[in-house]
């Protein structure tokens, strides 16, 4: 018989919780940590914390201490909290866990993403979001509650993941909390995340800063506008 290529934790119930850390109270992530390892539709599975800091100056040994992981990494301040969660995919693409979590260590909206997991996380979970979920038109995308904010790269990443043109709605994500199985994470290659990262952590020359942009966002290698699109676009990447 031919062996699967991923025999691995991926078949066992595993989690991992991917946080991107930079300047938030220690004491303030350690209590997120203990509350979620409690949660009750995590209790049956192995939970791993990665935590990974774009603080160059950070103690590594205090932070592995105060939140009780050996995965600390440290990484260079570019690309967003998308930038992070692209770099942990291709550290770990053939040693993922069954689920992967991706949170900021300062959740948005903490206690209703911590009621959706209780309410809709399941072993058979695909993708579930942590925030706010909308829709919008993949020809012309654009935020729900202001038209003027559109993110023209949506059809674009469409179209390049999927090989066709779009269809006539899309599913959005916002605020960068999402859980994912590694199936979902492994139905596109581990090129296409290398991609990703690379034009989320590129250099000011390089043209993807070239993109139109409303006056709100900022764009820079810490805080690139294609992060913002990234952010949007976890529902197109993982299939939904």
């Amino acid at each position: 018989s031919i062996p699967n290529k991923w025999t691995s934790r991926a078949d066992q119930p595993t989690l991992d919780i991917v946080v991107s850390l930079y300047g938030e109270p220690l004491d303030q992530t350690e209590r997120m940590f203990k509350e979620l390892r409690a949660l009750s539709s995590f209790r049956d599975l192995e939970v791993n914390f990665h935590v990974y800091t774009k603080d160059l100056s950070a103690d590594i040994a205090l932070l592995r201490e105060k939140l009780a992981t050996p995965h600390v990494t440290i990484l260079h301040n570019v690309g967003r909290e998308g930038g992070t969660y692209m770099a942990h995919i291709v550290r770990q693409y053939d040693d993922l866990a069954r689920h992967t979590m991706f949170v900021q260590a300062d959740m948005h909206d903490y206690e209703a993403a911590r009621a959706r997991i209780v309410d809709y996380f399941r072993p058979n979970t695909g993708v579930l979001p942590l925030g706010i979920t909308e829709s919008c038109d993949c020809i012309k995308c654009v935020d729900s509650w202001d038209e003027s904010r559109e993110f023209p790269r949506i059809e674009e990443l469409y179209v390049g993941l999927n090989g066709k043109f779009c269809p006539g709605r899309l599913a959005l994500s916002y605020l960068g909390q999402i859980i994912v199985s590694a199936t979902r994470i492994r139905s596109r290659t581990h090129d296409t995340y290398a991609y990703l990262k690379q034009i989320l952590e590129a250099g000011p020359s390089h043209f993807i800063h070239d993109d139109p942009r409303q006056d709100e966002f900022k764009d820079d290698e810490s805080n690139p506008y294609f992060g913002h699109t990234i952010e949007r676009s976890y529902m197109v990447l993982w299939g939904c």
